[in-house]
């Protein structure tokens, strides 16, 4: 069986469902050892990197810790021998480049996953600079076909670009109605706070807000969580009537995981407009809405009343499948393993 290391640079637990659900699809073909945080992946890794590379000071501070557990890593990894990939399941894009040359070097097939790397290179040039400087036989994986056609031909990089589907789970087929009571959910801090404010105070009494936020807002009909236990966040996905996502953040080479998961749950999906949300509007429009800071909550729940369910579950499919373990093992046979 081939042997496949896969390391999580970043993250503390940022990104452990993504960890989860690749490393649980690669072990069904492949022997896994896991380099990480032991909170990135839920579980203890084969190598469990140092906290002192997760505790830093200030922007160059966190660029050499990274540049030493890098080396580290590196260090660590050669007493498991040849590895036949070795996938990096999340880099910071600058001190990476910078040692991208030394880890070609100690192994032969080497991928990595573009999280937000791209939407932060169109914001700075520097990291452009070093994003393009990454070693030309590192593969970089994208989740969507139109993030490698931008790779190529906008920012000319001149690695392999392979289109690696996020994985997502199936988690509940029904549609429940919109009736009378509706519950609405907002399940990132990451949102719009006067248009979510807007819309709770243009609303009725039987219109239930739980809203993932620090911030105050006033209503008997809302309920505002800091912080959700796994369990808590999936009831509550489960059986709200939609979900509102107005994003302050672009999301455009990048994946919200939270649309993601609209399909997973079954639920509509009303989100701002990045070049991610119009994708995924475009092909599968009954699930994924697009609004702006003028939709009225009336227009939302309207719009969800017209959803047909069959070809609401008909897109949904088409997206499960072509995010299944199938699909992205597929993907993965690609990287000469």
């Amino acid at each position: 069986m081939k042997l496949v290391l896969y390391v999580d640079l970043i993250t503390k637990d940022g990104h452990r469902k993504f960890n989860q659900l690749s490393i649980n699809a690669l072990r069904k073909e492949f022997k896994v050892l896991t380099a990480s945080s032991s909170e990135a992946t839920g579980s203890i890794p084969d190598l469990e990197i140092p906290d002192v590379f997760f505790d830093f000071s200030g922007r160059f501070n966190y660029r050499i810790k990274k540049l030493q557990e890098i080396d580290w890593i590196i260090e660590q990894a050669r007493s498991f021998g040849k590895f036949d990939l070795v996938l990096f399941s999340s880099y910071e894009t600058i001190s990476f480049a910078i040692k991208s040359h030394k880890i070609v070097g100690s192994f032969e097939n080497v991928a990595v996953f573009d999280h937000n790397n791209i939407d932060e290179i169109e914001r700075s040039m520097i990291k452009e600079l070093f994003f393009k400087s990454i070693d030309a036989n590192i593969t970089h994986l994208v989740f969507e076909e139109y993030f490698k056609t931008h790779l190529i031909e906008n920012v000319k990089i001149k690695n392999n670009v392979v289109v690696v589907p996020h994985l997502v789970e199936d988690k509940k087929q029904f549609l429940d109605p919109i009736g009378d009571k509706i519950t609405v959910f907002v399940p990132s801090n990451k949102c719009d706070d006067q248009y979510v404010k807007k819309l709770v105070f243009g609303s009725s009494p039987d219109v239930h807000f739980i809203i993932k936020t620090d911030k105050h807002f006033s209503g008997q009909n809302v309920k505002t969580v800091q912080f959700f236990e796994n369990d808590e966040y999936e009831n509550v996905f489960a059986n709200c009537s939609f979900v509102i996502l107005p994003l302050t953040v672009d999301y455009n080479y990048r994946i919200s995981n939270t649309i993601f998961e609209c399909f997973s749950y079954s639920k509509p999906c009303f989100t701002f407009r990045n070049k991610m949300s119009e994708f995924l509007s475009n092909l599968y429009p009954s699930v994924v809405h697009i609004i702006d800071k003028n939709t009225l909550l009336d227009e939302i729940v309207d719009e969800c009343k017209k959803i047909d369910k069959d070809t609401f579950f008909m897109e949904r499919k088409q997206f499960l499948q072509s995010h299944s373990e199938s699909a992205f093992l597929n993907r993965i046979r690609e990287l000469r393993i």
